[in-house]
This record gives C-alpha cells, sequence and structure tokens, in this order.
C-alpha cells in the first residue's frame, strides 16, 4: 500500500504561517510569498487532476514540472512531485511515477524532512513491486525499516516488515514471507494495534495454505483474522477471511461448519455488491456440494460463479471455473458438456498466453511512445539549441526504434513458438481426456451388463464405524492407495487421510495391517 498524504490548503497555509509568524522584519513580505507559493501549487494540481488521459497527464505534468521548479520552495517542490506521482500511479504510469516520488524524496530531503523523503522511497518500493523488480523493491524496504527502527517508529516499522513478506511471498520464498509477517506481528501485538495485526494472521494463513500445505495451521491464522474483522465491524475483510475459514473446514472434511460459513460470507458480499466475493464464495460452495458427491448443485453453483467471472473479465478465474466444470459434468455422466468445458479451458490458456504476450509488447511500445512524446517537447520549447544536436537525436532514435522492434520480435518468436507446443500438448491432453471417457463408457457399459455386489457392512457395526468409513476400510483392504481411494469416492486425498486416522481410532490400531486384522479381514 502507498504512504499517501492528502494535500489540504488549510493545513500547508497552517504549518506556513507557524514558521512565518516568527518576529522579523520582513514576515509580511514572507508570508505573501509562501501564499503565493501555496495558491501556485493548488493550482498546478487541480489542473493536473482534472485532465482524464494518459498521454495529456504526462505532457503538462512535464510542463508544470519545469515551470514550478524556480518558483516554489523545496518542501513545496517535494509535495507537488509527491501528488504527481500518485496521479500517474492512479492511471499506471509506474516508471514516470516513480520518477517523480524520486524527486518528491530529494526535495524533502532538502526541505530537511526526513520521515517524509522516507515514505517516498516506500513509494517506490511499492512500484518496484509491482514492476516485478523485487529486489530493489526489497533494498528500498529495507531502508526504510532501519530509519524507521533508528527513529523508534514501530507501527511504520511494521508496515514495512508487512510489505517486505507480501514481496518474498510473490517471489515463491515462503519462510522468509512468514519470518517477516511474524515480525510485524509481534510489534503490532505489542503495540496493541489490534486491527491491522489481522492483516498478518491472513497473510500467515496464506502462507500455511498455499505454500506448505497445512490446514490446520492456515486454518487457525485464518480464524485469528476473521475474529478481529469481526469485532472491528469490518464486513468486506471478514466476509474473505471467513470464505478462507469454510475453505480450509472443506480441506478438512468438516462439511457442516464450512456451509455455514460460506452462507455467512456470501450474506455479507451480497450486502455490499461485491460481485468478486460473490463468485469466489460460489466457487467454494461448489466444491463443498461436489465434495458430498451432489453433481448436480456443485454444477450450478459453478455456473453462478462463472457467469460473474465472465461479468468481470476475470479471465484466470474462468480458466479455474471451466476445468471445474468439466470434472463436475464428468462425474455426472455428461461427457458431452465435461468435453465442452475442456475445449472452453483450452481455448482460455490459448487467450491467457496471447494476452500476455500482448501486454508485453502494449508496455513496450507506451514506454517508447511516452519518452518520444516528451523529447518532442522538449524540441519544441529549446528549438534554437538543438539544430547543433540533431544528428545525435536522429541516431539515437533510430538505434532505439532498432532495439524496440527487436525485442518486440523476439518477444513474438518466443511466445510463437511456446504458444504452438503447448497447443500440441493440449491436443494430446484431450485425445487422452476422450480415449478416457471411451474406456469408462465401456466399463459402465460392462457394469450394467453384470450385477454388482454390494459390500456386507454389518460385520462392522460394532465398531461404530461410518457407511463411508467402511467403505474406505474395504478398499483399504483391496490395497488402494489413498489417491486411488479419492479418485474412486470423488473426493480429495486429505479428506481420505482423515477417514483414515478416524478408523484408527475407533479401531483401537496404529496402521493399516492392524486395522483390517482388528476386523478380521485379513489373517
Amino acid at each position: 500500500m502507498l504512504f499517501i498524504r492528502p494535500l489540504t490548503a488549510l493545513i500547508l497555509i497552517g504549518l506556513l504561517s507557524f514558521f512565518g509568524c516568527r518576529p522579523s522584519p520582513s514576515s509580511h513580505e514572507i508570508d505573501k510569498l509562501q501564499s503565493t507559493q501555496v495558491t501556485t501549487l493548488e493550482n498546478s494540481l487541480t489542473q493536473l487532476k482534472s485532465i482524464g488521459d494518459q498521454d495529456s497527464l504526462v505532457m503538462l505534468a512535464s510542463l508544470e514540472s519545469e515551470k514550478l521548479d524556480e518558483l516554489l520552495s523545496d518542501s513545496l517542490l517535494a509535495l507537488y512531485y509527491q501528488q504527481t506521482g500518485l496521479m500517474l500511479y492512479a492511471k499506471s504510469i509506474y516508471d514516470l511515477s516513480e520518477e517523480y516520488f524520486l524527486k518528491s524524496q530529494h526535495f524533502y530531503e532538502n526541505a530537511g524532512l526526513p520521515s517524509a523523503a522516507i515514505r517516498m522511497l516506500a513509494n517506490r518500493a511499492v512500484l518496484n513491486e509491482l514492476k516485478g523488480n523485487y529486489k530493489e523493491a526489497i533494498d528500498m524496504y529495507l531502508k526504510a525499516a532501519y530509519f524507521f527502527s533508528d527513529q523508534d517508529d514501530s507501527l511504520s516499522l511494521a508496515h514495512v516488515y508487512t510489505n517486505i513478506a507480501v514481496v518474498y511471498e510473490e517471489m515463491g520464498v515462503p519462510g522468509k514471507a512468514l519470518e517477516y509477517n511474524k515480525s510485524a506481528l509481534f510489534i503490532r501485538q505489542q503495540k496493541k494495534d489490534t486491527l491491522s495485526t489481522a492483516t498478518n494472521f491472513n497473510n500467515i494463513g496464506v502462507i500455511f495454505d498455499e505454500y506448505r500445505n497445512q490446514p490446520d495451521s492456515a486454518l487457525y491464522y485464518y480464524q485469528r483474522a476473521e475474529q478481529i474483522y469481526w469485532t472491528y465491524h469490518v464486513p468486506a475483510q471478514r466476509a474473505y477471511a471467513l470464505n478462507n475459514v469454510a475453505r480450509m473446514h472443506l480441506e478438512l472434511n468438516q462439511q457442516d461448519l464450512a456451509s455455514r460459513e460460506l452462507a455467512t460470507a456470501y450474506g455479507l458480499m451480497d450486502s455490499l455488491n461485491n460481485l468478486h466475493g460473490k463468485a469466489k464464495v460460489l466457487r467454494n460452495q461448489g466444491e463443498l456440494y461436489f465434495s458430498q458427491m451432489n453433481s448436480k448443485k456443485a454444477i450450478e453453483a459453478f455456473r453462478q460463479a462463472l457467469a460473474l467471472f465472465k461479468n468481470l473479465n476475470d479471465q484466470k478465474s474462468l480458466l479455474e471455473m471451466s476445468e471445474l466444470m468439466s470434472k463436475a459434468y464428468l462425474a455426472s455422466g455428461n461427457y458431452p458438456k465435461a468435453i465442452e468445458f475442456m475445449s472452453k479451458q483450452n481455448q482460455l490458456k490459448d487467450s491467457l498466453m496471447n494476452t500476455e504476450s500482448k501486454a508485453v509488447i502494449a508496455e513496450m511500445e507506451t514506454r517508447f511512445q511516452v519518452k518520444e512524446k516528451n523529447k518532442t517537447i522538449k524540441l519544441l520549447e529549446l528549438q534554437d539549441e538543438m539544430n547543433n544536436r540533431r544528428i545525435k537525436n536522429q541516431i539515437g532514435i533510430i538505434t532505439l526504434l532498432t532495439v524496440i522492434f527487436l525485442l518486440i520480435l523476439i518477444v513474438f518468436l518466443i511466445n510463437y513458438n511456446r504458444n504452438k507446443l503447448k497447443q500440441q500438448q493440449l491436443r494430446l491432453e484431450l485425445q487422452n481426456y476422450v480415449l478416457q471417457i471411451h474406456k469408462m463408457e465401456s466399463e459402465i457399459k460392462e457394469t450394467r451388463a453384470t450385477p454388482v455386489l454390494t459390500p456386507d457392512f454389518s460385520e462392522f457395526d460394532e465398531f461404530e464405524l461410518t457407511d463411508r468409513e467402511k467403505e474406505v476400510l474395504h478398499m483399504i483392504a483391496r490395497g488402494y492407495k489413498n489417491s486411488e481411494i479419492a479418485e474412486k469416492l470423488f473426493v480429495s486425498e486429505n479428506t481420505v487421510k482423515t477417514h483414515i486416522k478416524n478408523i484408527y481410532v475407533k479401531l483401537d490400531v496404529k496402521n493399516r495391517v492392524e486395522a483390517l486384522k482388528r476386523v478380521k479381514l485379513v489373517q
């Protein structure tokens, strides 16, 4: 999150008046000069805020910068570059935004405001994180952390630690992410900043959930975050936390709890008209129905989530939903629909790859165009001085164009070959799916042609096993592995492990061999 300091004329004038009211022979002139500077700054920022498109904002910001550099004090220049940097950030012009934050940092340092300068450094770190420059982002965050540590500003230090943890998580280094999240959590707990601790609890839950596959630990931290959001009446964040809690209960086969939590989360998302949140909850609701072997309800929930993701143009979620829909239709025996969604899944994969390629090329072209327009402005303003440099500039432009063209060509060729290989792989996968479906159809026909023997579970009544636990026990006796049992029962492998654990407890045994001997399925 960027460190944002809002500009208000009242605060600025108040600060300037405070420093300007000290007895001095020229205090009236100083007050008048400062008031004029503040008015000039406000007019420039108001004009910039009224600009709608990116190109116009970039051009006007450059013109205003050159004009104000000669008119404003260091502190007001720092404020101008800070606010303009935020406007550029809002337009996703990240490179130029960082340049403005760097200038703001420089002028804050000149004005003797080191805390404000460090916050601009933190803003630059955020932008580098967004651009994927993770090492640069961490270096900047660490400089900010050292400063806040020296200043004994614990809460700002905790905020920086949380941002560092997010960067490490994006880099796929969960150990470091966990370390910095726990450091931030400790500081916030010491300072009794309880609401902010919910962010760290949730982030730690994500690490145990997505990187370490430890649903019990993830559930604990998600529940801590949800409880804080509930206590402090933050419904939007509580809804997401509840959705995470429900997903963990689903992983642990605690379906009743998951069902109630999903219903509450959906109600909160609906009251906030959060379409993306509703889609996420519906997706998990479908997973719940699927684990209960209710394919009809699962398909309906998945269909609703798919429609919302489609309206939101969330391509990655649409890809995930297509995969889930194909599995649900396959489980229900509707093979044509399953194949239809498999095909859509492959199309979405191709589309996402093409979109990423186009995004890279578009970003390069945009950067080039911005640089060229800035050069054009300079050429128009300094026309008399540029006659002797014209040849050098032309050579530079031709070189830059050549490099960019080569880069675009390389990116295109790489992605073309990657897409071609991916399409071949996807075709092979689809053919494999079709063969599997034909095989399943043959097995179904054979099964219908022969009588089905229903296992006699009455022999286990004395152990008070559930029907599903008896079924799992019989499959263990037949030599099936956990993954094979999960596939045949259409549940997750963690669910199978939970059933086996319950069987061991009820039979008072420690392993499969003892369990089978206990129920006399093996001698």
